[in-house]
């Protein structure tokens, strides 16, 4: 059984009055420390506000089990603590009353984010929004601002045949349960999608490898059951320049909405070839191409469209299973069961809300979530509405809980000790942070110049853009004759070196014939080279 400890009435602070010393603080009226006083908050609270110094924005939110941990560590340090947990890890059942007496931390499911997306800022792409808008309207195009008709989003997707349910019926008892793959379970078909501003969806592009033979059986297919897909072959079954530019065409033939028209879609490098960006511009679409490494905010696919496509491509790739006695997928029924998911997810509703989350339509920055963007950036820098959520930090959270277990230093003494603090080395008298017993990750994203920049992004149809790739593209064709020349330079050389030793070659071998015939007479059989065999006496 639990022991249960009799807990104190903890105190907390008024989340009114911490914006309003945070708001002196950014206005450098007066000091940290005496902000602090005057509004009775610990000066490291208001410290960690203006420094944004907690581990959620950073990129390395803390698990329950680094909670137990720190609470374990910053414990054990005490001799009159009456919690019963010194030596142990806490029980869950502490966790579980620790998330009680803060009910707005929650558990959540991280996304995994790389490196150069977790470095772009909001003011990054703020400029890249109000650059579009100034293009629009510098080239009169300020029309299009209210024409929903005209807007439009493209992105790939790749859908397994064959995925494995996250859980399945067993007896109880039993320790290890298979599934037997017929076929490989990862084996996937990319596909090309393309929404409308209006709620619209145009037929998607199915990418097949180049081997299938059954391309007829597929139409066949499509046709019985009242689908419209386009179809398209590569190598490997993956996007290219020349495939993304055959869709684009046939978009621009089924698309009934006057030029120009937008189209929007990341800067992957299928994407960006200067054929497609000026074969646009004589067909009056405008290319905008997303900021690079921002799709998890900036894909209107992505952030509101490809979640519940997941789920139900899965169940109704399950269900179908069920049904038809089935264990595998083929690229026949892929279709049939690809065109039910579009019907059930792609709600001209939900397509409306997916161009306004990400500020595409209307063209609105302010719509963006701000708080997924872990790059450092000033909130004053950025003129944007209030969206964020009432909701603490985890950090934050986690450090006013430790203002009850811990008896703090006088403030005093906090930025002598921060100065002088060493190896990890710690005593009960001079624990203050968090970070103290649960140190930082050294991989967490540091503030400061970003080595990563965004590149290939903007109205890629614009006069400079296009006179930018005609550069890039003379430099390219100038770079690869260089590289043909010296090629021809050294395939030559290396044909003259051959015939150089050959000459050689030959002149020793007739030295060498010369120089025998002189000494033996015409006629007289040559001695055998090697060496001679015993006479047997």
């Amino acid at each position: 059984m639990e022991n249960i400890v009799k807990r104190t009435k903890y105190k907390k602070h008024n989340e009114d009055d911490i914006l309003a010393a945070l708001t002196e603080a950014e206005n450098k009226n007066f000091s940290v420390r005496k902000i602090a006083q005057r509004y009775n908050i610990p000066k490291t609270t208001l410290q960690n506000r203006l420094k944004n110094n907690n581990l959620k924005e950073k990129g390395q939110p803390r698990t329950k089990n680094e909670l137990s941990i720190a609470a374990k560590d910053i414990l054990s340090l005490r001799t009159d603590s009456s919690v019963g947990f010194k030596k142990i890890l806490p029980s869950e059942q502490w966790v579980k009353d620790f998330m009680k007496r803060h009910s707005k931390i929650s558990a959540r499911i991280p996304e995994s984010l790389t490196k150069a997306s977790a470095n772009v800022t909001a003011t990054e792409v703020k400029s890249h929004y109000d650059y579009f808008y100034e293009f629009l309207i510098k080239n009169g195009y300020q029309d299009l601002l209210s024409k929903p008709e005209r807007w439009f989003n493209l992105d790939e997707k790749s859908y397994v045949l064959n995925p494995l349910p996250k859980k399945v019926l067993a007896p109880k008892g039993v320790k290890n349960v298979y599934r037997v793959d017929h076929k490989n379970s990862k084996e996937s078909l990319t596909v090309t999608h393309c929404f409308c501003a209006d709620g619209t969806y145009l037929p998607s592009q199915i990418i097949f490898k180049k081997v299938f033979s059954r391309l007829g059986d597929v139409a066949t297919t499509c046709g019985s059951e009242g689908a419209f897909f386009l179809f398209a072959q590569t190598e490997n079954g993956w996007q290219t320049k020349d495939v993304f530019f055959e869709y684009i065409k046939k978009l621009n033939d089924l698309i009934k909405s006057p030029r120009p028209i937008i189209i929007t879609y990341d800067n992957h490098s299928s994407h960006i070839d200067i054929k497609i960006f000026r074969w646009c511009a004589q067909n009056g679409i405008i290319i905008w191409t997303l900021p690079a490494n921002t799709t998890h905010v900036t894909q209107m696919a992505d952030v509101s469209m490809y979640r519940p496509v997941n789920s139900e491509w899965n169940k109704s790739v399950q269900e179908w299973k069920f049904k038809n006695n089935k264990q595998n997928l083929d690229e026949c029924d892929f279709v049939t069961i690809l065109n039910s998911v579009e019907k059930k997810v792609f709600e001209p509703q939900k397509i409306k809300n997916g161009f306004r989350s990400v500020g595409v339509f209307p063209l609105n920055f302010n719509n963006l979530h701000v708080d997924r963007f872990l790059g450092s950036s000033k909130s004053a820098e950025i003129e944007i509405a209030d969206n964020s959520s009432n909701e603490t930090t985890y950090e934050e959270y986690l450090e006013n809980e430790e203002e009850y277990i811990v008896e703090a230093l006088d403030p005093d003494f906090i930025q002598e000790f921060e100065e002088n603090y060493t190896n990890n080395k710690v005593d009960i008298e001079n624990i203050k942070s968090l970070s103290t017993v649960l140190p930082r990750p050294q991989n967490y994203i540091k503030e400061g110049k970003r080595k990563y920049k965004i590149l290939n992004s903007g109205v890629m149809t614009s006069d400079e853009i296009l006179e930018q790739c005609s550069k890039i593209e003379e430099e390219k064709l100038k770079k690869n004759r260089e590289m043909e020349e010296k090629k021809k330079l050294r395939e030559e050389k290396r044909i003259l070196k051959e015939e150089q030793a050959l000459i050689k070659a030959n002149k020793k071998r007739i030295k060498t014939e010369t120089f025998e015939d002189v000494i033996f007479n015409e006629g007289a059989s040559k001695p055998k080279r090697g060496r001679p065999k015993k006479q047997n006496n």
